[in-house]
């Protein structure tokens, strides 16, 4: 019984090994099992009957032998619970890939049917920049702009002097001010959907969507009168557009 405690690693349970790496994926776990099994061949090596390490392990007394036998048991248990733990974690993982698939399409379709963002008006175009800074300001797009950053870039994209971009004519202009808005609205609906999925907080994504509807309502006409610069430029922009075609 005794010998049978040394060599069997009970305490080394399938839920300790998950709670201790807790960040390890089934693939590291796998890595860690070959490591341990090679450890345990080449003990049990020196116990062995063939090869040079075999014949060095018959320098060994019978007591050091059976000590390397009980120390490959061990680390042969180690091995087996570290086997459960692995399976446990594969099937966590397979589990949580479905999930996130079904929150991911769940998310596309909530985006979809809340921002359909269509980009073929001159006010649609503007509803896109106006959407983009209220999202901004509410810290669910581009947050690695600050609210005046992102101002500041939108601003740009509208107002770049002709020298830098030569041949600019205004039907350059129109396609360029199209293609902002256009390249804005694709990355609101991904970023959108990101946000969504993603299950960080345990929230479910219609929550999460009732949440950022929610905030969009809160904050939407105080950014309308915070960015009244930059929807202004965009304004100008567009409305230049506008008097062209009507002309």
């Amino acid at each position: 019984m005794a010998k049978s405690s040394i060599t069997e690693a009970k305490s080394i349970t399938a839920e300790a090994i998950l709670k201790l790496g807790q960040f390890y994926s089934a693939q590291e776990l796998r890595g860690m099992q070959s490591k341990l099994t090679g450890a345990a061949r080449e003990v049990r090596a020196l116990t062995g009957n063939k090869g040079l390490i075999s014949r060095i392990g018959e320098l060994l007394t019978h007591e050091q032998r059976q000590l390397l036998c009980d120390a490959a048991s061990l680390v042969e248990s180690v091995n087996a619970n570290l086997e459960h733990a692995k399976e446990k974690r594969l099937r966590d993982e397979k589990a949580a890939a479905v999930r996130l698939k079904e929150r991911d399409l769940q998310a596309k379709q909530l985006v979809s049917e809340s921002f359909p963002l269509p980009c073929d008006t001159p006010e649609q175009m503007l509803e896109v920049i106006h959407l983009g800074l209220t999202l901004n300001h509410a810290r669910a797009f581009q947050c690695f702009y600050s609210p005046w950053e992102f101002s500041q870039k939108l601003r740009q994209s509208a107002t770049l002097p002709p020298q830098t971009k030569p041949f600019r004519n205004d039907w350059g202009l129109e396609k360029e001010l199209k293609n902002q808005a256009s390249y804005l609205r694709d990355d609101i609906r991904r970023e959108l959907t990101d946000l969504l999925a993603h299950d960080i907080d345990n929230m479910s994504v219609k929550d999460k969507h009732a949440v950022l509807q929610a905030k969009i309502a809160e904050i939407r006409t105080r950014v309308l009168e915070q960015e009244t610069e930059t929807l202004g430029v965009w304004a100008t922009a567009l409305a230049s557009l506008e008097k062209r075609e009507g002309e």
